[in-house]
């Protein structure tokens, strides 16, 4: 009995922490390529009536502030994995929040994921390695 409630743990672990990583690092990343596409437009319209448009609409503090927030949610959500489950599951989490970043990117621009991509996809494995080792062994 002890084995299979282990079991359900970890599987619950492993589901929950690719929820987490896949969401908290999806959120950061896609504010800061708004953040950049925004100055992008600011720069590149010499027109102030568009200006005027692009800073009603898109304010660049509340960006920054919601850049800010979810880089905080990022280390909040590693420092609560870290005191709750240990340091093999926040370095779990971690892993899984770099190795989803090229995918991201390469969804971001809407292209193909690259050949290299596939190593990454593939090195994803490691942070569910990790996991089970922590709860297994």
């Amino acid at each position: 009995m002890n084995t299979f409630l282990l079991l359900l743990k970890t599987i619950g672990v492993i589901v929950f922490t690719t929820l987490l990583a896949t969401n908290l690092i999806g959120l950061f990343i896609r504010t800061l390529y708004q953040r950049i596409n925004i100055d992008r437009l600011r720069r590149g319209d010499d027109n102030p009536y568009m200006k005027e448009i692009i800073d009603e609409f898109a304010p660049k503090k509340n960006v920054n502030f919601i850049a800010f927030l979810f880089g905080l949610f990022i280390l909040v959500a590693l420092f609560l994995y870290y005191k709750y489950f240990g340091l093999l599951i926040a370095i779990a989490l971690l892993l899984m929040m770099v190795f989803r970043i090229p995918d991201l990117v390469d969804s971001i621009h809407g292209r193909n994921p690259d050949k290299k991509n596939y190593f990454l996809t593939f090195l994803a494995w490691i942070p569910i390695v990790l996991i089970i080792w922590n709860y297994f062994f």
